[in-house]
């Protein structure tokens, strides 16, 4: 077998897509990062807001497979029907496509087998890989696949390393050397030529419209699920956080994600040290620090682009160009050539535009403004609600709308009239004043109460029967129940409250054990006031003793272990008695102080689950120990 053997061939469809299909895998497996904040962001969702998350995942697997098809589509077209030829030659991968490219078989870091192709590749960046494709087909043998293999894989030293771009024929040279400043302020300017319109807009314009329609769509359907429906100031809310998100992309300026690209090893080690360009009149040749070559034909290139670093020669397809830096040019007889040879290959001059960037200052404060605005728009919205709600709650009751029409029992499983609510609880001792009666259905007329009072029945009387009473300031208790006690779990004042509690429920258990409890206190120097939590340690004097509870702190709500204290101590005595719990169809308990079979038959006669709560102090597990 020779040494040097070239291998030509036109890749057919199915090899065209096996290699769209596998180079996008390896892509995505460079986006590790990327993926799982996007996965972690889609699990918050579907935690918060299943509905919404659930749309999402959908959208964007729906915009990952028309990404899919979109890139194979057009890779398909650039490459079908297009003849290869490519060898390994003095160490070197060489490939000829329509423009030969050349690169340093020592830079080929990626080889990969698929079913019909031999894929190589170097990083152009430290996520994006750059192929060439071998089909397995033009092999005789495994044998000789290998032994090309191993020509990558162990290259021999170059035999001329030196300039050889547009070393067949004369025109125009130029050698400059970039370090990572330089070639990041390059880059900056040649993407700034194709962000301004420089030499077209029609390709951006098309992906700024094509993200701005799938952020709106992501933006109203999120706003949709979660609050079911899709007002104008919903709607308006929604587009513009697309337009933020949407500037946010297209007008960030490149230059960190630059700096970041030259950071890694293999984009220095090609990018960074002596450029070599030569132009002759079969077109433009490129030797980069690394030693890889390419050369673009003229009928490839369509632009000549001056900025104020260098001249960029553009292709047809605006996105490759050819970098000549300034500094590079000898004297003001080589710019005259370059421009009249462009000029003569039919490359067009244009001077390029300054690309103005949203700096990132900027950005942030135009979100904090647009926040403050929303809130703003939030609050007013509220109040505006707020405020129609009361006119219309007047209306209603100056004008004697009975609110009870929109009221059906059928509705409501477990509907109780109030009568017989009244009656059921004074079957259990606890008598509903007749005042308190006529207050509960004057609710019910008045202001539509009747599914609160019925239709989730003896909660709102057992609230009534069961709340403390206060003082005309509404800072102290006055008066407890005797046979029902009510709280809100979310307190007034947490450095009190237990301590009302614990009163209120000893206000039940007179003639009880618990008589001789005294000194309830409440130590909240463990609490962190700022961040809303800490310790609240509860402590009683009863049998001689003293007893202490630790209560969780959650700013302003009061620790369910309340509740089991008592009950603790009464266990301890061996009574019959213990506190039973129920919830008041809110976020308040009532509380009873009974026998267990009490507990059991109210429950039958009112739907009620009463529960009873065991809570030991420090002191008695300490004892049990």
């Amino acid at each position: 077998m020779t040494n040097t053997k070239k291998y030509e061939y036109i890749l057919d469809r199915t090899e065209i897509m096996e290699f769209c299909f596998h180079a996008i895998w390896e892509s995505a497996k460079r986006r590790k990062w990327m993926w799982f904040r996007l996965l972690l962001i889609l699990l918050l969702e579907l935690v918060l807001l299943p509905r919404v998350g659930v749309w999402i995942v959908v959208l964007i697997a729906g915009v990952l497979l028309a990404s899919v098809a979109v890139n194979c589509i057009n890779v398909r077209k650039s490459i079908a029907g297009q003849p290869w030829t490519v060898w390994v030659e003095s160490g070197t991968l060489k490939v000829d496509r329509g423009g030969s490219s050349e690169v340093p078989c020592k830079n080929i870091q990626l080889i990969r087998t698929t079913r019909r192709l031999l894929m190589l590749g170097y990083l152009q960046t430290a996520q994006r890989p750059a192929w060439f494709i071998v089909p397995l087909r033009v092999f005789s043998d495994r044998q000789e696949q290998e032994w090309f293999l191993d020509r990558i894989r162990d290259p021999q030293p170059a035999e001329d390393s030196g300039v050889r771009a547009g070393s067949a024929e004369e025109g125009l040279r130029f050698a400059y050397t970039l370090d990572e400043v330089r070639w990041v302020r390059l880059q900056r300017g040649a993407l700034g030529i194709m962000t301004s319109g420089t030499i077209g807009m029609r390709e951006r314009i098309r992906l700024v419209l094509i993200w701005s329609f799938f952020a709106v769509l992501v933006m109203f359907s999120c706003i949709y699920l979660a609050a079911g429906r899709l007002s104008w100031q919903s709607a308006l809310f929604g587009v513009c956080v697309a337009a933020l998100i949407t500037a946010r992309i297209f007008l960030r300026d490149p230059e960190r994600a630059l700096k970041s690209q030259i950071r890694t090893s293999a984009v220095r080690d090609r990018e960074c040290g002596v450029w070599q360009i030569a132009l002759s009149e079969t077109g433009a040749s490129v030797m980069l620090p690394d030693g890889s070559r390419s050369d673009h034909g003229w009928e490839t290139l369509a632009h000549l682009v001056e900025t104020e670093d260098a001249f960029y020669i553009f292709h047809r397809d605006g996105r490759r160009y050819v970098t000549i830096a300034k500094e590079s040019f000898q004297d003001w007889n080589q710019v005259s050539a370059l421009h009249e040879l462009c000029a003569r290959k039919g490359v067009t001059y244009v001077r390029g535009r300054k690309m103005h960037y949203l700096p990132g200052w900027a950005f942030l404060m135009i979100v904090v403004l647009f926040a403050v605005l929303s809130m703003t728009c939030l609050f007013l919205g509220i109040f505006r609600d707020h405020v129609q709600e009361m006119q219309d709650q007047r209306q209603s009751v100056s004008q004697g709308i009975d609110r009870q029409e929109a009221f059906d029992p059928a509705d409501y499983p477990d509907y109780v009239p109030l009568d017989e609510q009244v009656e059921v609880l004074g079957s259990f001792g606890l008598q509903v004043p007749e005042e308190t009666v006529e207050s509960v259905r004057g609710f019910m007329t008045e202001y539509g109460m009747r599914a609160s009072i019925e239709g989730f029945p003896y909660t709102w009387l057992l609230t009534e029967l069961g709340m403390p009473r206060y003082g005309e300031d509404w800072t102290v208790i006055e008066e407890y129940a005797k046979n029902v006690f009510w709280f809100d779990f979310e307190g007034v004042d947490i450095s009190t409250d237990y301590v009302d509690i614990l009163n209120g429920m000893l206000a039940l258990s007179q003639g009880s054990c618990l008589d001789t409890v005294t000194d309830i206190s409440e130590d909240i120097s463990e609490v962190n006031w700022e961040e809303g939590n800490g310790t609240v340690v509860v402590g009683l004097e009863w049998g001689g003793q003293r007893h202490h509870w630790e209560m969780q702190m959650q700013y302003d709500w009061i620790d369910s272990d309340v509740l089991g204290m008592l009950n603790a101590l009464l266990t301890q005595e061996g009574s019959e008695k213990f506190f039973y719990a129920a919830g008041d169809n809110g976020q308040g308990a009532v509380v009873f102080f009974c026998t267990a079979e009490w507990a059991e038959d109210f429950g039958e006669a009112t739907g009620l689950d009463l529960v009873s709560y065991m809570v030991w102090s420090e002191e008695q597990r300490q004892q049990a120990q």
